[in-house]
């Protein structure tokens, strides 16, 4: 029997979630896409996702995960949950009892997942350092367990202006790419951090310098980077090479001088 490489097994995961639809027949977002495919290939279950939009849903990218194989339980919860407003007030504390023991039967299944997204962000942060505002958390669950995975400062979104609303996304959107290449690595045996990548706007914050400068450094020729979608994502260690090359030429920058450790 033929055994499929991590590569073709990852190629075909690829293919199989730029199939899946929802209720409604729309794809998932390609924004997205990569964060879904890599948390499915090291294990984790997705049940929804958005890349976050400003003229509709939420202005911020979020996964919806949880165990696989619940919707009948689910099911089961959603109609226990119906019957305790339709049953008469005698009846209502059996049906919430029912209601309860459904619910303790399904979230551990769903707490499995919370255990493993948890495992791979402490792995993941261990490794990368971003503002606390845009770093990935996993929010309270929903009643029955499953849970969001989404920024930090996601649900601010709301009472932000348009400019920094705007700002934000790309931030979080950068974010969510910058954690897909990590499960990319991690599927595929490669665990050289030093290989971590970083989006012109992550890379310019931990530089301390002005994402224009940095952008203008890459056209330049002086920083290689690897352009993809609509950004370019620039390796670790040509970071640190950029970084070492830099304090040889005028003034040290407010980061370096206070001898900021970047990664």
């Amino acid at each position: 029997m033929q055994t499929l490489s991590k590569s073709q097994a990852w190629d075909n995961l690829c293919k199989h979630f730029d199939r899946v639809v929802d209720g409604i027949g729309v794809c998932i977002d390609s924004g997205i896409m990569d964060v879904v495919v890599g948390l499915n290939a090291v294990g984790v279950n997705t049940e929804a996702s958005c890349e976050g939009h400003l003229d509709h849903g939420h202005a911020y990218p979020w996964i919806l995960i949880g165990a696989p194989h619940t919707d009948d339980l689910e099911e089961e919860l959603r109609q226990a949950r119906l019957r305790i407003w339709q049953t008469p007030e005698s009846e209502r504390e059996q049906a919430f009892d029912t209601y309860q023991e459904i619910e303790q039967r399904l979230k551990p299944l769903h707490m499995q997942e919370w255990d493993k997204v948890i495992d791979l962000l402490d792995s993941f942060y261990k490794h990368h350092t971003v503002t606390y505002d845009s770093r990935l958390m996993v929010s309270d669950s929903l009643g029955s367990g499953s849970f969001f995975l989404q920024s930090q400062g996601a649900t601010r979104q709301e009472t932000r202006g348009t400019k920094e609303r705007t700002q934000k996304l790309k931030e979080y959107q950068q974010e969510a790419q910058t954690f897909a290449a990590f499960l990319k690595r991690l599927f595929l045996g490669e665990n050289d951090f030093d290989e971590a990548e970083y989006a012109v706007g992550q890379a310019a914050d931990l530089l301390g310098i002005r994402h224009e400068t940095l952008t203008r450094n890459i056209l330049r020729g002086n920083l290689i980077a690897e352009k993809k979608g609509r950004d370019y994502f620039i390796k670790r260690s040509e970071l640190e090479r950029f970084k070492k090359n830099r304090r040889t030429v005028g003034r040290p920058k407010i980061a370096e001088r206070s001898n900021l450790f970047l990664f």
